[in-house]
């Protein structure tokens, strides 16, 4: 399997000394690393950690691993960009949690993964001078414009629940018969939130990312009562943090065939600690489905914790289904032992027609893509 490089570099050491004199920096750089290697080992727990390495004096930190596919299938590419994701959301968690957010506000740390060659093994490098300025992303700055004019236009947005409500169709892969919609949200038109990944971006760096899903989810159940054809169910995005507080927050009574995405930026290793509350949501008649199987951080032990209803394979593994054999005997294999514990599989990402066909061989079930129907206004929808 590859070997990879996880760099974490914290730039703006000037700025940490501006704000805190070096005495503190000292002291709460050495908190950060302790969170930080805690994090990025689970992070990579899935995989075959080598070698973790940390410069405080910097300050960056580096974790050696070897891929692996572990028992589902992974598309690796994706996998590398789910775990670089990751930890740059788990960079800023920890420099808000230590310094503050408006110390973490104003630091600009950058993220990398990438090949690790023999000559490179074990080694600390000088970005600036070394083989990993290529791979360097630029530092995570969600939006144009300062963070606190960002932080200003969120709370407007929350507070006159202006996050605008999207479902994309999900059919049976059989015959492509409507069967339910998963619900996206999208920010006002032309505001600097209203791509999805940018809102989440900006609500994880300040704190904010149970407060907007929790919003994002209750939006979704307000507006889809009574339009939904009978029969039809929707799914709802939550992190495991919100779906724990789900029962109490959320307008449930009276809903039916409602189901709670699970989506997580972390390994879910501790996947028992949810059966208590998956237990109380169906027994309000609430399913759960499994995000991202396959490229981001949900498997098999999971499925086999939680038992859930549906699990939706990753978009890149299906967009690969048709043009590697390998992958499609993966998928198939994959489909069937999670039918074997009574889940129901969805294609996710599913965008031609070719993908579609060769699909139809494996145990899946449901299916979503722009080959079907991409995402409607749920304002403009008319049933």
């Amino acid at each position: 399997m590859d070997k990879n490089v996880l760099y974490i570099d914290i730039a703006d050491m000037q700025t940490l000394q501006d704000v805190y004199g070096g005495e503190a920096v000292t002291q709460n750089l050495s908190d950060v690393s302790v969170v930080i290697e805690e994090k990025v080992k689970r992070l990579l727990s899935q995989h075959s950690l080598l070698d973790f390495k940390m410069d405080l004096g910097a300050p960056h930190w580096m974790a050696s691993f070897e891929m692996t596919a572990g028992a589902l299938l992974r598309d690796f590419e994706e996998s590398r960009q789910a775990i670089e994701k990751a930890t740059s959301r788990v960079v800023h968690e920890s420099l808000r949690d230590v310094f503050g957010v408006g110390a973490s506000m104003k630091m600009s740390p950058r993220v990398c993964l990438a090949p690790l060659g023999q000559d490179h093994s074990g080694r600390l490098v000088d970005v600036h001078q070394g083989w990993l300025e290529p791979y360097l992303t630029n530092p995570s700055t969600c939006v144009d414009g300062t963070l606190q004019a960002v932080s200003a236009e969120l709370d407007d947005i929350l507070a006159g629940d202006k996050l605008r409500t999207f479902l994309q169709p999900i059919v049976s892969l059989k015959d492509k018969t409507l069967l339910g919609y998963e619900a996206l949200v999208r920010g006002p038109v032309g505001s600097a939130l209203e791509r999805p990944d940018q809102l989440f971006d900006f609500a994880d760096r300040v704190g904010r990312t149970l407060e907007v899903e929790l919003a994002c989810a209750r939006l979704a159940l307000e507006r889809t009562p009574k339009r939904l054809p009978d029969g039809q169910f929707l799914t709802i995005n939550l992190g495991p943090e919100a779906l724990a507080l789900a029962e109490e927050h959320l307008p449930l009574e009276g809903r039916e065939n409602i189901l709670f995405e699970i989506t997580e930026h972390m390994p879910l290793d501790d996947a028992q600690v949810l059966v208590p509350v998956v237990d109380k949501l169906r027994q309000k008649g609430v399913g759960v489905a499994l995000d991202d199987t396959g490229c981001g951080f949900a498997d098999l032990d999971v499925a086999r914790i939680l038992r859930p209803e549906i699990v939706k394979l990753c978009i890149t593994v299906i967009r690969n289904a048709d043009k590697d054999c390998a992958f499609l005997k993966a998928i198939d294999q994959t489909s069937q032992e999670l039918v074997n514990l009574g889940c129901r599989v969805l294609a996710e990402g599913v965008e031609t027609q070719s993908q579609h066909d060769v699909l139809q061989s494996c145990p899946i079930e449901y299916a979503q893509g722009w080959l079907y129907a991409r995402p409607i206004d749920v304002a403009d929808m008319t049933f």
